[in-house]
């Protein structure tokens, strides 16, 4: 069963392991602890039997949050945790009175994006060649609570 918490300081190996496995650009332990230390961030993980199964990171601005990053691990994909990290940011937008979450994703990941989409993530628009290693287009998208 998956299990879902805020990230520690020593779950950062873990979620540095795993970012370095998925993303081309990874973040380092630096980035990831500054986001943990952050009164303006949420650092969620998933686990499953305590192996990282997942995380997400959404930072908040004034009236608006940035969705910096989700991952899961590819031996627990297609299991719902990306949502669930995802419902966790949202919950967690609206308790601090966001009135909108921001993201970008590539435009290849038919998966995330499908995954917003049925979030009520509307897209904003297009950022040309956003993404390096390989060079990709990002899309834009935005929820706004009051929307849904």
């Amino acid at each position: 069963m998956t299990r879902y918490r805020l990230a520690r300081a020593e779950d950062i190996p873990a979620v540095v392991t795993l970012e370095r496995e998925i993303f081309s650009l990874p973040w380092s332990g630096a980035g990831f602890r500054a986001e943990l230390d952050s009164p303006d961030a949420a650092f969620y993980l998933a686990l499953e039997d305590e192996v990282l199964a997942g995380f997400a990171v959404i930072h908040f601005f004034p009236d608006e949050a940035e969705v910096f990053n989700v991952a899961v691990n590819p031996g627990f994909r297609r299991r719902g945790i990306a949502r669930h990290l995802m419902e966790l940011c949202l919950e967690e937008a609206g308790r601090r009175g966001t009135k909108r979450v921001l993201l970008e994703v590539r435009q290849s990941n038919a998966a995330a994006r499908a995954l917003y989409s049925g979030l009520g993530f509307q897209v904003l628009g297009l950022r040309r060649g956003y993404y390096e290693e390989p060079r990709e287009d990002a899309i834009m998208m935005e929820f706004c609570p009051e929307r849904v």
